[in-house]
């Protein structure tokens, strides 16, 4: 399996306002076990809510309502990540900027800090911490590990790696 990069780039200052930010969620929605029910965060968080016969899911917000529109024909799995992102994006407050603003750099600063986000809300490091003690995984604990929090294992793999 290959290995995703881990978060070097973003500033350890911001990866903990992150964690502590996706930890802050969790604990106002009272989640305190694996799977994270994204869904019951996004109803909590959008104001619409579709499940539609599109490509991509993909979400939207206005100056008044935000809109996530989920892929009907996908996995439990697939859907997890993409929609704990879209509220990495929300709670980071990564409005939409002036087009002249948005380099590459900016990008992909706001896309490393959304993902960030979605593996702490979706896996926290004290739940983790706490199913392999001693830091000690094995391939087959990252297979396990993915399946209990519905998350892709190369997913899992990278979030293990950046706790040690």
């Amino acid at each position: 399996m290959p290995s995703l990069p881990t978060y070097s780039t973003i500033a350890p200052s911001r990866k903990l306002l992150i964690e502590n930010s996706a930890c802050n969620l969790l604990t106002k929605a009272g989640i305190t076990e694996p799977p994270t029910p994204i869904y019951r965060l996004l109803e909590i968080s959008a104001k619409y809510l579709y499940n539609d016969d599109i490509e991509r899911g993909f979400c939207f917000e206005n100056e008044w309502e935000r809109h996530v529109h989920i892929k009907n024909k996908t996995t439990k799995e697939q859907n997890l990540y993409p929609l704990a992102r879209y509220i990495g994006h929300q709670m980071l407050n990564h409005e939409l900027m002036d087009p002249t603003e948005l380099t590459e750099a900016v990008i992909r600063r706001k896309r490393d800090e959304a993902d960030y986000y979605a593996d702490c809300l979706l896996m926290p490091a004290d739940w983790l911490r706490s199913a392999a003690p001693g830091g000690v995984v094995t391939p087959a604990d990252v297979r396990r590990l993915a399946l209990l929090y519905c998350v892709p294992q190369d997913i899992m793999d990278r979030r293990l790696r950046d706790l040690v």
